[in-house]
Order: C-alpha cells, then structure tokens, then sequence
C-alpha cells in the first residue's frame, strides 16, 4: 500500500471516529432534564467505556507504541497524579478555570447575553457517584482522543506540533456547540490549553485528571 493511501485511511478513520463518538450525538442539541444515575450509569456502561476501550486498542496496536514499556506508561496511572502527569495536572485545571471564567464574564457580564445550552446537576448521593464517575470517564474518553489518539496521528502524518494543537481545539470545539456560543468558544480555550499541556508533556492521565476534576467542579458550582 502506498504512503498517499496509508495517509488517507488514517484520516478516514479520525474523521470517522470523530463522527460517531463525539459528533453525531451533538447535532440535535442539548436539552436540560433531571439528572438520572440510571440513565447515567447506562451512557457510562453503554457507551463511554466503550467509545475508550476503542480509542486504546487503536492506539495500543499503533507502530508509536509498539514496544512493552511504551504500553505500559500508555496504561499506567495512579490515584493521584505524579512525575510529568503530576505537573500537567497542576498547571491544566486552574487554567481550565481561568479559562471557563474569563469566557463567563465575558459572554454574560460584559455582554450580557443570556446562558445557552445547560445541563442538571444531581440532587442525592447515587446521583452525584453515578457524575463523578461519569465526569471522569468522559474526561479520559475525550482526552484519550482529542490529544493523545489525534496527537499520534498528526505526528505520523508529519503534521506540525502548532496544526495538532489548533486541530485538536477546534474538533473539541466543535461538538460542544450544543453548550452555545460560549460554550464553544470555553471548549476551544479548553482545548488549547489541553492540547499544549499534552503536547509538552505527553502526560495523558495528568490533563484526564484536571479535566474529570473540572468537569465535577462544574457539577457543584452549578448545583441549586
């Protein structure tokens, strides 16, 4: 098989999976209902651990990480972050605030235009294990993809380190348009700011960790 071809289907495959994980379930917006740890659980079970087991088996059968001991920091993690991991953690979630806030005050003080999109925060203790849980699979099934898998295939594809970071922001971007204009515009910030911190690093459970964290955080600050 020629290079072109190669080149080719690996982007196939990255707009492909890109499309039915992240994309697809966007285009008919979000609607804001009760949080349900049922239903919760069952997006968990059903589709976010999946969706990663995939993203993984992709990039654990790449030629990038085809050596033991790349696979095994691939999978290696910790209950708290350290080493390089610990550094990305540090510096991505206050970051991912500075971020969040300054897009908040912008949109809705400065401009005062009106909140789009939203979501319910969980009311008992079930609800709020089935989000925490649920905050951090999406944060390392997002994470997994957006940096680490897209970064893989930039790389491969002779790609510059500074086209990823803006391709990485902008896929992310993307399908949070359900969220609104600010939310958008926050998801690219976010996406910036992940994209740099991996690219540096390659520290993926670091940014996951800040990401989960935030995404918790954000579950508490929006409660009542």
């Amino acid at each position: 098989m020629s290079k072109r071809r190669q080149d080719a289907g690996s982007f196939f495959e990255v707009f492909l999976i890109y499309y039915l994980l992240f994309f697809s379930g966007t285009l008919g917006g979000a609607v804001s209902l009760a949080f349900s740890p049922i239903q919760e659980l069952h997006r968990i079970f059903g589709f976010r651990l999946p969706a990663l087991a995939l993203i993984w088996y992709l990039l654990l059968k790449a030629p990038a990480l085809s050596s033991f001991k790349e696979k095994r920091r691939f999978l290696q993690t910790s209950l708290m972050p350290k080493g390089a991991d610990g550094r990305a953690f540090i510096i991505g979630l206050p970051l991912l605030f500075l971020s969040a806030f300054s897009v908040s005050f912008l949109f809705h003080r400065l401009l005062q235009l009106p909140p789009e999109g939203g979501f319910a925060s969980p009311g008992e203790l079930s609800g709020w294990l089935a989000a925490i849980l649920s905050c951090f699979c999406t944060a390392y099934l997002e994470e997994s993809y957006f940096r680490f898998y897209l970064f893989k295939k930039t790389e491969d594809a002779g790609v510059p380190e500074s086209s990823f970071v803006f391709i990485s922001a902008s896929l992310f971007a993307l399908c949070h348009l359900y969220e609104g204009t600010a939310g958008a515009v926050n998801a690219f910030l976010a996406g910036l700011i992940l994209a740099l911190i991996f690219a540096r690093t390659k520290a993926l459970h670091g940014i996951a960790w800040a990401h989960g964290l935030y995404n918790v955080l954000v579950y508490v600050l929006n409660r009542g």
